[in-house]
């Protein structure tokens, strides 16, 4: 076994590892049809958007209140949790990271 191996045997054996997946309608949680695809915050002028396309599937996040309003999408690159707590997706870009934090309760599949 290499060194790099043996580093990252711990790793591949981590919950982050076993629910760390490619994004596809069963990965991410949510809906993607026009009339459940927006998250929205406690901030009146933020919310989040996904969207699937020929192309893969986005996140878009809107911000202002028409006719006012600034979006900024990005690729789902990854999903990472299980979805009991929280849901993380990552861009391609790694620096990109959301955290969703859906409360307790809410049913995101239904």
């Amino acid at each position: 076994m290499c060194a790099i191996e043996k580093r990252s045997k711990p790793f591949i054996q981590t919950d982050h590892y076993l629910t760390s997946k490619l994004p596809d309608k069963d990965s991410i949680l949510g809906k993607f049809t026009p009339d459940r695809n927006v998250l929205k915050t406690s901030n009146p002028e933020l919310s989040f958007r996904m969207d699937k396309r020929e192309d893969g599937f986005f996140q878009t996040a809107v911000q202002g209140i028409a006719p006012y309003i600034t979006e900024r999408t990005e690729r789902f690159g990854l999903v990472v949790g299980s979805g009991r707590k929280d849901k993380h997706t990552c861009s391609g870009k790694a620096i990109n990271c959301f955290n969703y934090p859906f409360p307790t309760g809410l049913n995101l599949g239904g």
